[in-house]
């Protein structure tokens, strides 16, 4: 009789010949239970199902669509998050151009008020603020016309005493406040404005004005000396702030024809801003070092251009006494020490009067 145990220990160690002993001395019996034996091991040899590998393979496909939802999300979220911050940075953006604009509109209201004033003190004041908002595209063209307007106001009094004297230098160099060569030529064209009231009004026997005739060299100070600079490597917009102040000392210049007037009036302008310069304190001196050093670079480029031939003998006069106070100022520097004696020249055009 077959022992049940026996063939169970056969069957899981893959024994046939215990097998064979446990079920008995059969050569048929051996056949079917090695049959029995191959059969098992195929049955556990056999892998997966179809089902169970589509299972695995869907939720393999599962995680990856989840990790990229989840890569998404946090995509979209963070876009989300920059579209939001860069919206509410253009809006507080907006908010404070629009309340700098209030402002600046405001300022310049009360900027306006403070140059139509009755005290002479206020009005200073006024003319002086203006200069910040001539650099300002908006205001500019604003600023320069009250300008204007104001140095024909303080040159109409009959009364042309000292207080107004300083109203018009303070509304010159306010005019000089820009980095625009174009501005710059705007300005030096308001000195026709002034001659044109002054000699209606104040005019003498000879037709000279000479209190005004001292504002002249304001303008060269100021509105020309910071031409040289600003207009640095522009000698077309040079030439026409020069041309519009030395067309106004016309009356100062003497000439045999139009070209010694020329040459002798460019020599004029710069005879006044030497001569402005030499009796300014140290502090302004060491600033018309640099507006000599332009004027000195001015000539040297014009003078090696040979298409410019024809200027540079218009120029070359004045381009000397611009060399010469060059020189002067830079010793001066040196020294550190303020010399007013110093500061006329004989033969030049002081400007505390009419050029002789």
């Amino acid at each position: 009789m077959a022992d049940n145990i026996k063939i169970r220990e056969a069957l899981s160690k893959r024994d046939p010949v215990a097998l064979l002993e446990a079920a008995g001395q059969d050569i048929g019996a051996l056949k079917a239970a090695e049959d029995v034996i191959a059969a098992r091991a195929k049955a556990e040899d056999k892998g997966p199902g179809k089902f169970v590998l589509a299972s695995q393979g869907l939720v393999g496909w599962l995680a990856l669509i989840g990790v990229a939802l989840n890569v998404f999300q946090m995509y979209s979220n963070r876009k989300q998050f920059e579209q939001q911050r860069t919206s509410e940075e253009a809006r507080w953006r907006s908010e404070f151009d629009r309340a700098q604009a209030a402002d600046k509109h405001n300022a310049f209201l009360q900027v306006s008020g403070l140059i139509t004033d009755g005290q002479v003190d206020r009005r200073l004041l006024g003319y002086a603020l203006l200069g910040e908002f001539m650099g300002d595209k908006d205001y500019y063209d604003k600023a320069q016309l009250m300008l204007e307007e104001r140095m024909l106001a303080e040159t109409q009094d009959k009364q042309f005493d000292e207080q107004h004297r300083n109203a018009l230098r303070v509304i010159v160099r306010t005019l000089s406040a820009t980095k625009d060569c174009d501005a710059l030529i705007k300005g030096a064209s308001a000195i026709h404005k002034l001659k044109k009231v002054r000699d209606l009004q104040l005019s003498g026997d000879d037709g000279i004005d000479t209190p005004v005739e001292e504002l002249y060299a304001d303008f060269v100070r100021y509105i020309y000396g910071h031409a040289l600079v600003v207009c640095s490597g522009k000698p077309d917009e040079l030439k026409q702030v020069r041309t519009e102040i030395r067309v106004a000392l016309e009356p100062y210049v003497k000439g045999a024809n139009d070209k010694d007037k020329k040459i002798n009036g460019n020599k004029l302008v710069a005879q006044y801003l030497r001569d402005r310069c030499f009796d300014e304190p140290q502090g302004g001196q060491n600033e018309c070092v640099t507006l000599f050093t332009a004027f000195e670079s001015h000539c040297k480029e014009l003078e090696k251009d040979v298409k410019q031939k024809a200027q540079w003998e218009l120029e070359k006069e004045s381009c000397n006494v611009a060399g010469a106070a060059l020189v002067e100022l830079k010793h001066r520097a040196a020294l550190a020490v303020v010399t007013p004696e110093e500061g006329h020249h004989e033969g030049a055009p002081g400007a505390q009067g009419a050029p002789q």
